[in-house]
């Protein structure tokens, strides 16, 4: 049967919460922060060094960021303790263990009252509220959407594909299965979980309400993983953590299997349950890829089952790492997760593309050597062949990025880049400078100028695929205006028709092309400003250029705390990874492209300096966005795939 069909502002809802949206890279959210803060005190309080002054204010501007982010509602159920603490939380008291044990006490003090279920209720309030207005620009309603993630998953759910969003989006959408979950409906009567239900709006949006503020799961989880390319002899055991040779499995490691007799070992207790051997492919044993496999067992007693997946796939990356650093195991993507209440969930390696490609490795005819030498500029290497200084400085760069790229951890990753980015700037820093003032004079321009790029690609898409829904693919008046957005906002790569973006709703009303309330709608309203006013142009920059100097000071931060022991959080670290690789990506490009050309180190990045403070200029004396930017030769966002910058 066919599904319910949603106002505009709730299928965003509903969309956005599938694909798992988050805020503007700069923008934290508040268990984040709070976290690292919590991080910062334990080291002062621990006697080891704490952050720098920069790195104080950093962090203390970042909290009171974090708290903007906090709905009206969910502040109000959190209550008047997070206002005092982030008007109490300075830089200063962040100097000495002194300050630190007072600023830990007070977040002791605050944490429950964050990851109440009240808070997680009114947060969704917040949600729904943010959406359900039409004029709540994106980076609101994805702010909205992000405290409510991490309020969700600091309570045990799991945001992710199949976790907490998709149980909400069911409801949402009306199927049985969503009224199962609701509660308003036996699973016993379940017919086509696809189906319609009936449910009225305010009953899906009270169970969602209800559903956020629940506590996660917990129980005893056994978490199985495999790796390719690896091999134990039998079996081998880690702490909780045991090693399989993937041909051994199920009989050989069941009671009176080959494994039997060996000192120490117990069979799993699972093999016995049909729920969780049912869960493996048939051919498994005849898998010849199982000689060179292995499979790990994980044992995570009383966890929360939606984050036991993501917990054992650290932990035995970890010992493997380890173990040996030149290790050449290959964890796979996917899991199986057992638990005796509720049996098996998950699969993996049931890819036969990936199957295939462990079994044989690459082929010299698959191999991508040979084009990537048709791309070589013939003139770098032969100065490389000369010993040219420049060339080897150049080679080393670009060698250097592709190490940072192969780290397993974002904080590897970021201390690598960070130092990446000091040795490739640092001739061109003046005296009593720091590598982030080097990195803001000569590679702050670069990446606007690939912000524009990409932004002006979404854009486009947004626009047609706002189109898209609100008029249906396949009539002929989606036809009509579908096909003329796509005349002048391709959405293919460094195509877009700037001045034909900006003319979009030039002959009508933007609500007729696009429905009020899509995201697609706000995205598209806000970038038409954009592309229209000076006075928005000159403010959407000048937010790009705050979006670029709070990651930078954020990449500084994560770069000393990785350095000095400080444990930076994972959702600081995960949002400057991207950052931090891009600007890698320019400087090792710019030094190939010095080394190929001859000419001056930095000089091209120089050149992009200047041609954004030529476009401020242009915009501050009213010239029209499209000519004054939108158009600038640099534009186009070729030098690199930028991973931070694409977001309207």
């Amino acid at each position: 049967m066919a599904g319910v069909l949603l106002p505009a502002w709730l299928f965003a809802l509903r969309d956005t919460l599938r694909a798992g949206a988050l805020a503007p890279a700069e923008a934290l959210g508040p268990i984040t922060v709070l976290t690292e803060l919590s991080h910062v005190c334990e080291t002062l309080l621990a006697g080891r060094a704490g952050p720098n002054d920069a790195d104080r204010k950093s962090i203390t501007a970042e909290l009171r960021a974090a708290r903007g982010t906090i709905g009206p509602r969910a502040a109000q159920a959190i209550g008047p303790t997070l206002d005092t603490f982030v008007r109490e939380t300075t830089a200063t008291r962040l100097e000495t263990a002194q300050g630190a044990r007072s600023v830990k006490l007070a977040l002791d003090a605050l944490g429950p009252r964050v990851v109440a279920p009240e808070a997680s209720a009114a947060a969704w309030d917040d949600v729904v509220a943010a959406f359900a207005d039409p004029d709540v620009d994106v980076d609101i309603c994805e702010q909205r959407m992000m405290v409510l993630r991490e309020l969700c998953e600091a309570r045990g759910h799991g945001w992710w594909a199949l976790g907490l969003p998709h149980v909400l989006s069911d409801v949402i959408s009306d199927t049985m299965l969503g009224a199962v979950w609701a509660g308003v409906m036996d699973e016993s009567l379940l017919t086509d979980p696809r189906d319609q239900a009936g449910m009225d709006e305010e009953v899906r949006l009270a169970a969602c309400r209800r559903m956020v503020a629940e506590d996660g799961e917990r129980d005893d989880v056994v978490v199985w993983l495999r790796f390719e390319h690896a091999y134990v002899d039998g079996w081998q055991r880690v702490g909780p953590v045991e090693f399989f040779h993937a041909g051994m499995f199920p009989d050989g490691l069941r009671a009176g299997g080959g494994l039997a007799g060996m000192p120490g070992y117990e069979p799993p207790a699972e093999l016995h349950d049909p729920r969780f051997t049912g869960r493996w492919p048939e051919d498994h044993r005849a898998d010849p890829g199982t000689e060179h496999a292995v499979l790990a067992r994980v044992r995570l007693p009383d966890i929360y089952v939606e984050q036991a997946r993501r917990r054992a796939r650290d932990l035995v990356t970890a010992v493997i790492e380890v173990a040996s650093e030149l290790s050449q195991w290959e964890l796979q993507s996917g899991e199986v997760l057992y638990t005796e209440k509720n049996g098996a969930s998950g699969s993996f390696f049931a890819d036969p593309k990936q199957l295939e490609r462990n079994r044989t490795r690459v082929q010299s005819v698959d191999d991508p050597t040979r084009d990537g030498l048709a791309r070589l500029d013939p003139g770098l290497v032969t100065r490389l062949a000369a010993d040219d200084p420049a060339a080897f400085e150049a080679v080393e760069d670009a060698r250097w990025v592709i190490a940072v790229a192969r780290s397993p951890s974002a904080a590897q990753r970021v201390a690598l880049g960070t130092r990446a980015l000091e040795r490739s700037l640092g001739a061109a820093r003046a005296q009593g400078e720091r590598w982030p003032d080097g990195v803001r004079r000569y590679l702050r321009a670069p990446w606007l100028h690939c912000a524009i790029g990409m932004w002006l690609e979404v854009l486009a898409h947004h626009a047609i695929v706002g189109a898209a829904l609100t008029h249906g693919r396949d009539s002929a008046s989606a036809e009509a205006v579908v096909g003329s957005e796509r005349g002048t906002a391709a959405r293919s790569p460094r195509s877009v028709d700037v001045r034909g973006l900006a003319s979009l709703a030039s002959g009508r009303p933007l609500d007729e092309i696009i429905s009020a309330g899509l995201m697609e709608h706000r995205q598209v309203r806000v970038g038409l400003a954009v592309l229209s006013d000076p006075t928005a142009a000159a403010r959407w920059l000048a937010t790009r250029e705050r979006r670029f100097d709070v990651l930078l000071a954020r990449a500084e931060r994560c770069r000393n705390g990785v350095i000095h022991g400080q444990r930076p959080t994972e959702g600081a670290l995960n949002t400057v990874d991207g950052f931090v690789a891009d600007l890698g990506r320019i400087v090792a490009r710019d030094s190939v492209r010095t080394a190929a050309s001859g000419l001056e180190p930095l000089a091209v990045l120089e050149g992009w300096r200047v041609g954004i403070v030529e476009a401020k200029a242009r915009l501050d004396a009213g010239d029209g966005p499209v000519e004054a930017l939108f158009l600038n030769p640099c534009a186009r966002g070729d030098d690199f795939e930028g991973s931070t910058v694409g977001e309207p």
